[in-house]
């Protein structure tokens, strides 16, 4: 556990030298940011967890029912949250490979490479979550029952995101080193792997079905799930059900399913030398002007990296399998955040941009004698690169029925907004290839702008009628953008010092 504390001395100077500023305001900083997402996620609570009239009077059966929906879509979400983390991580950095030199244990070498992704992973699922907790504490009622049900509704979602993230290691690692694929493509299968148990865990109980409702089990294995197995244990404990003979035995066995994959994972891992991108558009002309050559290499740079190409296959496989998935569109609530998430998640990943190019912008300040002459190109591009994306996804969901044309303006909206607070988010802390907690701030930086400011924008423009998600969308990207404009021009007058 000592190398996680490296980590994050590492990434605190790495911030202080590009900003200017001392150690202890980064972490103030990182403390109200923390602040800051502890704030959203009770007011997430507050506007999305209440559940009308009086939960304590629903029959037992259905409570249980509706709490199996509760604590599968917390796996559900915190699975593909660690997944998104996964993929955005560098694959290789120079503290793993000289960890490898040291006596270090490698399960002990991956728990404190990843402790610090782990936590921060914990903490924005523990917002996401906001509502579910609000929804068990109304539907348990006593107070002891809450606390009970708030604890394993936490160790749940931890267990969850240590298992998903030791699976997708292990398929990675598999796969790169017995199947003698290309990091991409170990990375992508390991996604869809990992991402795939996770959802054929939880879908029995994510729709509202009349099985589930009336509190019965409808496969035998349906209990013996993440999920099904803390359901039925905290159900037994608060007195909804009987309790399972195979509640306790399931849960044990996750916590140390959790464990034994986090051990296998770190015995697999190796630090090897990766191709740093994949050759796409190789060949293509470089536009002659100025600006138009700027703004191609930047999307250039960003479509070539790994993370992007890998989020952009998977973003299209998921658009098609939600196209084909018919029971889905009998919950509009799950089926509306899923196309929305699809729609936005190529623009949340040009958050790497700004890091990517960072030993590059002071040639570009020296031959062209201007103060970030990347600042313009590099929005540019990155807008290109998700655009060339986030379109294709649109025009399937549209041809296919899934949206409509009333809705098409806000998704393009929500798509925009994210792709500022991207850009935003990637100034703000900036991503290394070199830093594995890099991947993790920034992605929780930019999720902490996108919700506070978009989400927060959308709920009082609506309240107030004065427009609604396309309004509240332009006034965030607005706000973005200058603050993206802002911070770029505060940056360091040299960016070759960083670690």
């Amino acid at each position: 556990m000592a190398v996680a504390p490296v980590v994050l001395k590492i990434w605190r100077r790495e911030i202080a030298v590009l900003f200017g500023a001392r150690e202890r305001t980064v972490m103030l900083a990182c403390a109200g940011l923390f602040a800051v997402a502890a704030l959203i996620g009770t007011l997430m609570a507050w506007l999305f967890g209440m559940l009308p009239g009086e939960a304590v009077l629903i029959p037992s059966a259905v409570r249980t029912g509706l709490l199996r929906m509760v604590f599968a879509g917390a796996v559900l979400s915190s699975a593909f949250l660690v997944i998104v983390f996964c993929l955005l991580a560098p694959q290789r950095t120079a503290l793993a490979a000289l960890i490898e030199l040291l006596p270090v244990p490698r399960s002990a070498a991956l728990a404190g490479l990843n402790l610090p992704l782990l936590g921060l992973a914990l903490l924005l699922s523990l917002v996401f979550s906001a509502p579910g907790f609000a929804m068990v504490a109304q539907l348990l009622g006593a107070p002891d029952s809450m606390l009970l049900g708030a604890l394993l509704f936490t160790l749940l979602i931890a267990i969850t995101q240590v298992v998903v993230f030791s699976l997708f290691t292990v398929a990675f690692e598999t796969g790169r080193r017995i199947g003698r694929l290309p990091p991409q493509y170990a990375s992508t299968v390991a996604a869809i792997l990992s991402g795939g148990t996770a959802a054929a865990l939880t879908a029995h109980d994510l729709l509202p079905t009349p099985e589930l409702l009336a509190g019965q089990v409808q496969s035998w294995w349906h209990s013996l799930t993440p999920s099904g197995a803390f359901v039925l244990l905290l159900a037994g404990a608060v007195g909804l059900t009987d309790l399972s003979a195979t509640a306790v035995p399931a849960a044990v066995g996750w916590g140390g399913a959790a464990g034994l994959l986090f051990l296998l994972a770190g015995r697999l891992t190796r630090s090897e030398q990766v191709s740093p991108s994949i050759r796409l558009l190789a060949g293509v002309a470089v536009p002659r002007t100025r600006v138009a050559s700027q703004t191609w290499i930047e999307m250039l740079v960003l479509a070539r990296t790994p993370q992007f190409s890998i989020m952009a296959v998977l973003t299209l496989a998921a658009t098609v399998a939600v196209v084909i998935w018919e029971p889905g569109r009998d919950n509009q609530a799950v089926f509306s955040a899923l196309t929305g998430a699809l729609v936005m998640a190529p623009a949340l990943v040009c958050m790497q941009s700004v890091g990517l190019t960072m030993r590059w912008h002071w040639l570009a300040r020296h031959l062209l004698a201007t103060p970030n002459p990347w600042v313009l190109p590099k929005a540019a591009g990155t807008f290109a690169a998700a655009g060339a994306v986030s379109c294709p996804i649109l025009l399937i969901l549209l041809f296919s029925g899934l949206i409509g044309v009333d809705q098409l303006l806000g998704m393009v909206g929500g798509m925009l907004a994210a792709w500022g607070a991207s850009l935003l988010g990637g100034v703000l802390i900036p991503y290394s290839e070199e830093q594995p907690l890099s991947a993790g701030l920034t992605g929780f930086t930019v999720m902490v702008l996108f919700l506070g400011v978009a989400g927060s924008l959308e709920w009082l423009l609506g309240n107030s009628g004065l427009g609604g998600v396309p309004a509240a969308s332009s006034v965030a990207l607005i706000a973005f953008l200058i603050g993206y404009a802002l911070l770029a021009r505060r940056m360091g007058e040299d960016d070759v010092p960083r670690i």
